[in-house]
């Protein structure tokens, strides 16, 4: 779109007044000399993109063929792809842990849901296994003791808060309730430790 130029009396470049789609009158703008507007000005060409286009192509070559995609691929995109992909091959979580790690795993997973009646067949494995996987669950298990003795201490806070006649809510009750089962599952815990 470029803009139609006309000469003022007074011999200047101006672009003419005009009238806008809603009905109003757009002034008369005078145009400085030698000012070129954005939609006429040429695209800038790099120096590398000029001698490039200037280089002779040989015949039969297809540019397309050998050039490198589009956008490459930084560090960490690579990574990343790398990662992927080993998690996609490996299905084992820790990478080399083997059937030791995995019991192991499965010993925790059963601890936490709260034990179940093949527990005594996870402990069996997990007695068997403990040697070779204690490095690795240390500080799992370790955490999961802390956190269990934390949700046992806010559970006595409620008992306490019973004991004093205070209403408790339904989820402080069920807390209360679940007090039992955590104590369990810290001596199995702690027996595993």
């Amino acid at each position: 779109m470029s803009a139609d130029y006309s000469r003022s009396e007074s011999g200047e470049r101006v672009i003419a007044e005009s009238r806008r789609p809603d009905g109003t009158v757009r002034k008369e703008r005078r145009v400085r000399a030698g000012y070129v507007p954005q939609e006429e000005q040429q695209v800038y060409v790099s120096r590398g993109a000029a001698f490039k286009a200037s280089v002779p192509k040989c015949p039969g070559f297809e540019e397309t063929s050998t050039a490198a995609p589009a956008k490459p691929k930084t560090k960490s995109a690579a990574k990343n792809a790398k990662r992927k992909e080993k998690r996609v091959t490996d299905p084992t979580p820790s990478g080399g842990g083997g059937a030791a790690s995995n019991a192991a795993a499965a010993a925790l997973q059963n601890l936490s849901l709260g034990g179940c009646s093949r527990s005594g067949v996870v402990q069996a494995q997990q007695t068997a296994a403990a040697p070779a996987a204690a490095a690795d669950e240390e500080p799992s298990t370790e955490k999961q003791i802390r956190t269990l003795k934390k949700k046992m201490r806010q559970a006595e806070a409620l008992a306490e808060k019973q004991g004093l006649g205070q209403a408790l809510s339904p989820e402080e009750q069920a807390k209360l309730a679940r007090l039992a089962a955590w104590q369990e599952e810290l001596r199995q815990l702690e027996a595993l430790s």
